[in-house]
């Protein structure tokens, strides 16, 4: 086997309106400059109009950009009691682009998500809906690439289009097996500092589900890939 060099590098994603919204960020390492990872297709849901204010969830930056001149302070998301059919996600797959990767929790510490560090594991946000509860979007993260591991699956949601099925396995909060079938809706790729929060990560609202990794266009001078490719599934 090849030995690959270099260094992974956590990606920070930080949060920013509507409880669960979330931005990755990070290097892309497996691509030279110029390349690009993007997908714009599918309507993405209307927002949910909000009631009330919801926590967010926030994070330090990336260790590129400029510190921030006033730190924000971290608040969990609202505790959230799901339903019987609710679920932890420990299997995410994607037929039409040959993804099939374990889940794992992963949680956010000092404001900052930690995301699994090899590619092929994707990362779903604990403090953030449970898939089969019903309501709320259900956030997966990972890294599209590494140093380490080279290009990960995640590359290749941008290939994705609306009716692409997804199924996501794992077990139940009262324990057993859980599953649920999901549709991708859209795949659209948001410049990092334009993501819509409000539409996409939110703890109310019908259920979702949500798949972000690092996209747009990667420039090496500047460590790194300017967007994120957000995958946007509804149960069917």
């Amino acid at each position: 086997m090849r030995r690959r060099s270099g260094r992974v590098r956590r990606r920070d994603l930080a949060g920013l309106a509507g409880g669960a919204a979330l931005l990755v960020s990070g290097l892309g390492l497996w691509a030279g400059s110029g390349a690009q990872v993007r997908a714009d297709v599918g309507a993405l849901p209307a927002p949910v109009p909000s009631a009330a204010p919801e926590p967010v969830v926030t994070a330090t930056a990336s260790p590129r950009a400029p510190a921030p001149s006033r730190a924000p302070r971290p608040v969990r998301a609202t505790p959230f009691a799901p339903p019987s059919a609710a679920f932890v996600p420990e299997r995410l797959v994607l037929p039409a682009v040959d993804v099939d990767q374990p889940v794992v929790p992963v949680a956010a510490g000092a404001g900052v998500l930690d995301v699994p560090e090899d590619p092929d594991v994707v990362g779903w946000w604990r403090d953030g809906a449970r898939p089969g509860s019903g309501v709320g979007s259900a956030v997966l993260v990972g890294h599209v690439d590494s140093a380490r591991y080279g290009r990960g699956p995640l590359a290749r949601v941008v290939d994705l289009r609306p009716g692409d099925r997804a199924e996501l396995g794992g077990r139940r909060v009262q324990g057993g097996a859980g599953e649920r079938s999901y549709e991708v809706v859209a795949v659209r790729t948001f410049v990092k500092e334009r993501l819509p929060a409000e539409r996409l990560f939110t703890a109310r609202g019908p259920e979702r589900l949500v798949v972000v990794t690092c996209g747009g266009s990667y420039d090496r001078d500047r460590g790194g890939w300017d967007s994120n490719v957000v995958v946007v599934l509804e149960p069917v």
